[in-house]
């Protein structure tokens, strides 16, 4: 229907747009809701507590859930187009209700100014939303950018230098379960701007050479020693200047709740506590 009154321009903008996968993605949750018995429930994504005077203030976040995790019958649908479940699985399930909303507000906005109500500036009427509770950034207008790309990017900025402590030691080796590999390792930071601190830490091998190219100090315990951790160009591969990589494969298995490779996990899930634990806070 608004395609007809649009002449063409809704389908145009929906095929070259990031928001219009996401409006071609949340067909498929209308149409379920309006022709079908089943319900799609979003999914919490995460809790946000902040203590408030006398009291906790929790306020929750929610997601779409998987593809997957849908109703059998709302997956089998056949009378939405293939391309509405195609475009639910890649820019619609595990994203935040929120986010997907301000995409459609952005779409339409983009699409026709006058089917969005705008201010005298041009800007969208009612935006940015009002702060609630948060913990980081968090978008609240559909032209600012996603939750993700901004953390992803601070990540990004975190990992091109090294990490706030002033030393690691290396404590424990990180291994995937599903191969097998040692793909990391785990310690104990600390930083002479918190004496008597230390704080866990895990990171991917890779990241540990990159970070020993930029001047942080990583170091392992050999007998009464610790030796420093380098990078053995030939093999690219961690090393110690003495010793090999002896020491480091000597290391237990991390399977503790902070040095883990499921922490390891936990946290590139969590960009902001990612971030967090390399700045030692």
């Amino acid at each position: 229907m608004y395609d007809e009154f649009a002449g063409g321009a809704y389908q145009t903008h929906r095929e070259h747009s990031p928001e219009g996968e996401v409006v071609r993605g949340l067909t498929l949750v209308r149409n379920a809701e309006i022709h079908m018995v089943e319900v799609i429930e979003p999914g919490i994504g995460r809790l946000t507590s902040i203590p408030a005077e006398s009291r906790t203030v929790t306020r929750v976040h929610p997601h779409w859930k998987p593809y997957g995790e849908l109703p059998s019958a709302v997956q089998a649908d056949t009378k939405t187009a293939p391309s509405c479940h195609a475009a639910y699985q890649s820019s619609v399930g595990e994203e935040l209700v929120i986010e997907t909303l301000l995409d459609v507000c952005k779409f339409f906005h983009e699409l026709d100014p006058t089917v969005v109500p705008v201010g005298p500036d041009g800007e969208p009427l009612h935006f940015p939303l009002p702060y609630l509770l948060e913990h980081n950034y968090e978008r609240r207008h559909p032209a600012w950018p996603k939750e993700a790309d901004v953390a992803n990017e601070a990540v990004q900025r975190s990992r091109s230098g090294p990490p706030k402590h002033d030393l690691r030691e290396l404590t424990h080796r990180l291994i995937d379960p599903g191969s097998g590999e040692c793909v990391g390792f785990g310690g104990w930071a600390s930083a002479d701007a918190w004496p008597g601190i230390r704080s866990a830490w895990v990171e991917r091998t890779e990241q540990i050479a990159s970070d020993v190219e930029n001047g942080a100090a990583y170091v392992v315990e050999h007998g009464a020693q610790h030796l420093a951790v380098l990078i053995d160009e030939d093999i690219a591969a961690l090393t110690t200047e003495e010793n090999g990589s002896g020491p480091l494969d000597q290391l237990p298995v991390g399977e503790d709740a902070s040095i883990s490779f499921e922490r390891l996990r936990f946290l590139e899930a969590n960009p902001d506590l990612y971030v967090r634990m390399r700045d030692l806070v």
